[in-house]
């Protein structure tokens, strides 16, 4: 709500600012537009991406806030390495390309910009960062296989400030497998975005496609993590099981809680349904 009265207070149309708006919060960047947000002005352009650096703050903290434990918050190392990133990939791109914008304002902006816009997936854009210096695409796509990068390094050098964090420690302490995966992907990532290799990973229907797909998966995967404490800690699953008891166990003979996962399913979002089944499975509520 305050990022859309920001947006209409900065001349957006109310369309416009309801669509950006929710396209910030769930990190999901669909714009109205062909360029995205370029047509807008530089005003509009900072509140997206102040509202984009937010909205990628793990939710727990904003909580923390609510109930005046903001010193708790201060303490968080996750917000302390998640601001760092975006700071100094801010500055050092905005000294990359500091050449090709006429004022150091306009050369923060789109860094700025760029930055909160792929670390946080949303996908917004107010320029064509493909025209950038090699180095600062180095820095984008460093962002965008981060995980591949800290799960290497935690696999080999198994430094204390991952391994003592617990969220770290969750995010890229991994087994040989998925580190191989996260390394593939990253590599064909790299082709994509760079525009190197053989054509039969770097195609449109192959590559680019599977690129696209991880983005949008990216952006239900993390919008869903936010959304599924409140369907499994706060009743919403057993309310709707109760609703929905005598039709999914005749049905389907599951219990009513699982219609949850069924509507998910139905709706498409079939990702976010395989992770509300593992969490129930892992709390008891399930069997194999």
């Amino acid at each position: 709500l305050i990022q859309v009265v920001l947006l209409l207070f900065g001349g957006m149309p109310v369309f416009d600012s309801i669509v950006h708006a929710f396209a910030t919060a769930g990190t999901g960047g669909f714009g109205i537009k062909a360029d995205s947000i370029a047509s807008y002005t530089p005003y509009l352009q900072w509140v997206i991406t102040v509202f984009m650096f937010i909205f990628g703050i793990n939710f727990n903290l904003f909580y923390l806030l609510l109930i005046g434990k903001g010193r708790q918050v201060l303490k968080s190392s996750e917000l302390w390495i998640y601001s760092g990133i975006v700071l100094v990939s801010t500055l050092l791109i905005a000294v990359n390309i500091n050449s090709a914008y006429p004022t150091i304002g306009e050369t923060i902006r789109h860094s700025a910009f760029q930055v909160s816009s792929i670390i946080t997936t949303t996908g917004f854009s107010t320029t064509d960062f493909d025209q950038w210096p090699v180095f600062s695409k180095a820095i984008l796509l460093t962002l965008m296989i981060v995980s591949a990068v800290l799960s290497t390094y935690d696999y080999f050098c198994k430094p204390a400030w991952i391994r003592n964090n617990h969220y770290l420690k969750k995010g890229f302490s991994t087994t040989p497998f998925y580190l191989i995966s996260k390394i593939l992907g990253a590599v064909v990532a790299a082709m994509v975005v760079l525009g190197f290799g053989p054509e039969f990973i770097t195609s449109i229907d192959t590559g680019a496609t599977m690129v696209g797909l991880g983005e949008t998966l990216i952006c239900i995967v993390i919008s869903f993590s936010f959304i599924l404490p409140f369907l499994t800690d706060c009743g919403v699953m057993e309310f709707l099981g109760v609703i929905a008891r005598p039709v999914v166990r005749p049905l389907f003979g599951v219990p009513g809680r699982a219609s949850v996962d069924l509507i998910a399913s139905w709706f498409g979002a079939s990702n976010a349904a395989v992770i509300l089944t593992r969490e129930q499975y892992m709390k008891g509520f399930y069997t194999k």
